[in-house]
């Protein structure tokens, strides 16, 4: 598996680099009325998760539309530094990514 992350038409970030260290894990994560996938990977250490969540606001009692989010976070030292939403309008991870290994307690 390979990431690559792009904004403004170039690639800012590929992983794992050329030489081929750092590995991927999964986490899945309940959310009230949806849930979370992310794919995490550390690199020059920051942390970053790549994600896709589907979710529901609580409301005054009534039904709310799910909203569809998918995204990176950045963090270090347990702080966290950076999210990014995707613009993809909640298209969800396109890969078939059930074969990484699950991230502690997922």
């Amino acid at each position: 598996m390979r990431g690559l992350f792009i904004a403004t038409g170039s690639i800012e970030l590929v992983h794992p680099d050329s030489s081929g260290s750092g590995g991927f894990s999964l986490a899945n994560t309940p959310l009230y009325g949806g849930g979370m996938t992310s794919v995490h990977f550390t690199r020059s250490g920051y942390d970053y998760a790549v994600f896709a969540r589907v979710g529901r606001a609580p409301g005054n009692g009534q039904a709310s539309d799910p909203v569809f989010e998918d995204g990176v976070t950045v963090s270090r030292d347990g702080q966290h530094l950076s999210t990014r939403i995707c613009d993809d309008g909640g298209a969800g991870l396109q890969q078939d990514i059930r074969w990484l290994p699950r991230r502690g307690g997922n």
